[in-house]
């Protein structure tokens, strides 16, 4: 895989949650273009606590057997420190090329990074899977097609707690256009119909499951 694309260098980044949507990147800084793939050897859950937003996002984990699907794309130097200021809770490691279906063509100095969770935990009341977030996963997904929506759902563990957020996000990022939103709650009736039907709003969630865990 090789950037035409001046100022890009050697760099990319394989995303596997927020990071699959383009206007989520864009937010951050200067990306190339992104190629649908699949990475060997890692697992990806809802297991990175975000306290400061109250949510739980997604995260991987290195992990003999399993696979994750997202996008990889080339950044530029400025752009990746800012990837890291962003990624707060991840630890960026490198991946290697033969890792990657399909193969891509990268050059001999790439460097291709990813970013694991810190933390192994999963949601809990407190620190839910906020549907405002998962709205942003969903919509970069849904670009790639019905294999690729479907291997996100397929390759996620830990579908607990989800709550809709969407009257107050709790994700900085989180979609404004009520025609996405549409479009992402039709994918999860589609492919994760179980977790759907679990969905509460988040004022119940603080009212009722809240007061249930003390």
């Amino acid at each position: 895989m090789h950037s035409d694309e001046i100022g890009f260098g050697d760099n990319y980044i394989f995303g596997y949650g927020s990071l699959i949507s383009n206007d989520s990147r864009a937010r951050t800084g200067e990306t190339g273009k992104p190629v649908a793939v699949t990475v060997s050897d890692i697992a990806r859950s809802w297991s990175v606590p975000v306290p400061s937003c109250q949510f739980t996002a997604v995260g991987a984990v290195e992990q003999a057997g399993s696979y994750c699907n997202g996008v990889v794309f080339p950044v530029t130097p400025e752009s990746l420190q800012r990837f890291d200021e962003r990624e707060i809770g991840y630890t960026r490691i490198l991946l290697a090329a033969e890792r990657f279906n399909p193969r891509l063509k990268f050059s001999n100095e790439a460097q291709i990074w990813t970013y694991v969770g810190t933390s192994r935990a999963q949601p809990t009341p407190q620190l839910p899977i906020a549907q405002s977030y998962l709205d942003v996963v969903i919509d970069g997904c849904r670009h790639y097609g019905h294999d690729f929506i479907e291997a996100f759902f397929e390759t996620t563990l830990l579908w607990n707690h989800i709550v809709d957020d969407r009257h107050e996000p709790r994700c900085s990022r989180h979609l404004k256009s009520s025609e996405h939103i549409k479009l992402c709650d039709a994918i999860l009736a589609k492919y994760a119909p179980i977790q759907l039907n679990r969905r509460v709003r988040s004022a119940q969630n603080t009212e009722e499951e809240l007061l249930g865990s003390k």
